[in-house]
Order: structure tokens, then C-alpha cells, then sequence
């Protein structure tokens, strides 16, 4: 019983954190992709873009604040993750079934 309970409280702030990023993703690609659907892999771009900056300058710093940029990688990392399954979500939802209706 106190392993179940030791494992949930490990990973539900993580589970949470990529909650919270996957709504409000979802919630701000809704507004882009109402504008212009290629827009609508914006939000991912730029988290993978946050990643590959944060894991680049993480693996080329010599002293300890390497751990912070790779902490901060893998955070934003999570971000990109639930961004793109929230966009994803959106084209296949949203404008997948319009061209089919078309």
C-alpha cells in the first residue's frame, strides 16, 4: 500500500504538469489554427526550439549550472510533448473531419 501511494505522489506533478501545458496549448492553438491552419504546429515549434537551446547550452556548460539548463530541458521537453499531442488533437478533430465532410 505505502509503494502505491510512494509512486503516485512521484509522478503526479509530472503527470499534472503536462496536463496544465496540454490545455493551455490546446486552448491557445484553437485561436491560432482558427486564423490559419499551418500555424497550427506554432506552440510545439517553439518548445522544441526552447529544447534543442536548453539541451545544447546544458551539454556545452563546464560548471554546475549544466544541470539547470538540462532540468529546464527536459521541462520544456514535457511542454513540447503536450503541445503537439494537443495540436494533433485539433487537426484531427477539427479540420480532419471537414475535408472528409467536403
Amino acid at each position: 500500500m505505502t509503494r502505491t501511494l510512494s509512486v503516485i505522489t512521484e509522478y503526479f506533478p509530472v503527470v499534472l504538469y503536462l496536463i496544465i501545458m496540454g490545455l493551455i496549448s490546446y486552448f491557445i492553438s484553437l485561436k491560432i489554427s482558427k486564423r490559419n491552419i499551418k500555424l497550427l504546429l506554432t506552440i510545439p515549434l517553439i518548445f522544441l526550439g526552447f529544447t534543442i537551446i536548453l539541451g545544447v547550452s546544458g551539454l556545452i556548460t563546464n560548471d554546475w549550472g549544466a544541470i539547470g539548463y538540462l532540468i529546464l530541458a527536459v521541462l520544456s521537453l514535457g511542454a513540447f510533448l503536450s503541445s503537439l499531442v494537443s495540436s494533433l488533437i485539433i487537426y484531427f478533430t477539427k479540420f480532419k473531419n471537414n475535408e472528409k465532410k467536403d
